[in-house]
């Protein structure tokens, strides 16, 4: 009679857990319900998954899907840090996107070199891919860095890239501190480390030329520049003169590309 019992409580609780796991099976599938649209993942830092989560928001919404990283690790990094904190800066952003990883992808080439190869930074017209019935949609595309992706929709991003009251309140404290007014000031981040060693640094002469122009048709006539190369800005703000420059160092670690 007792070993009864204990058969009728196993079987009780085995199909106990397989009600529980069939449950959740459901409430899993019926969660992924739509259509989703993924770029490839690269392991660069806050600005790269900036850009990458702009122009990946944009590309599902004219595809009508929803925007999805695939994973938080990517070329030998865990991007996950970086998410967070763009999450932090700008929380409206929190909302245009989902991370999951899912079996039944298809990959698409997309924006190509002209050699064939994947890209950085190329445009193609996403248009070409409204018709493709793939539930999860991955395209071969590295960092999205072209803003032609999202100029469609430069309100919407205006609108999701709102600083946070805590980044608000910081900035305006060290503003203050610099003698700076916020509305005043146009900002130039400056990244040379590593582009330096691949021959595509930035240009004094170029960059000085395009950031007067970006002053006078913004009528503001302060600079605020902050980067990894103290030399450069500081050449940068004595060719910028008599405009009021000034310039912050960063470790290039801490950099935010």
């Amino acid at each position: 009679m007792h070993l009864g019992c204990r058969r009728n409580n196993v079987a009780i609780i085995v199909l106990t857990i397989t009600v529980i796991f069939l449950l959740y099976e459901y409430h899993y599938t019926a969660t992924l319900h739509g259509r989703f649209l993924a770029l490839q993942s690269n392991g660069g830092q806050v600005g790269n998954q900036l850009f990458h989560l702009c122009s990946g928001y944009a590309i599902a919404k004219k595809l009508n899907r929803r925007h999805y990283i695939r994973t938080l690790k990517a070329d030998g990094f865990y991007i996950g840090r970086h998410i967070q904190k763009i999450e932090e800066i700008f929380p409206r952003l929190k909302n245009t996107f989902t991370v999951m990883e899912v079996g039944g992808e298809h990959r698409e080439p997309f924006a190509l070199t002209k050699d064939g190869k994947v890209s950085c930074c190329e445009y193609e017209d996403p248009i070409r891919l409204q018709n493709n019935t793939a539930q999860f949609l991955v395209l071969d595309f590295h960092y999205a860095q072209n803003a032609r992706y999202f100029e469609p929709i430069l309100p919407e991003i205006r609108s999701l890239l709102k600083f946070s009251r805590k980044v608000i309140r910081e900035g305006k404290e060290i503003m203050k501190l610099w003698g700076v007014e916020n509305a005043n000031a146009v900002c130039v981040h400056i990244r040379r480390s590593d582009f330096i060693e691949l021959n595509l640094a930035t240009d004094l002469e170029d960059t000085v030329r395009k950031l007067r122009h970006i002053a006078t048709i913004t009528n503001l006539n302060e600079f605020l520049i902050f980067g990894d190369d103290a030399d450069f800005m500081r050449r940068m703000a004595e060719t910028l003169r008599p405009n009021l420059c000034l310039y912050q160092h960063q470790r290039p670690h801490l950099d935010g590309g």
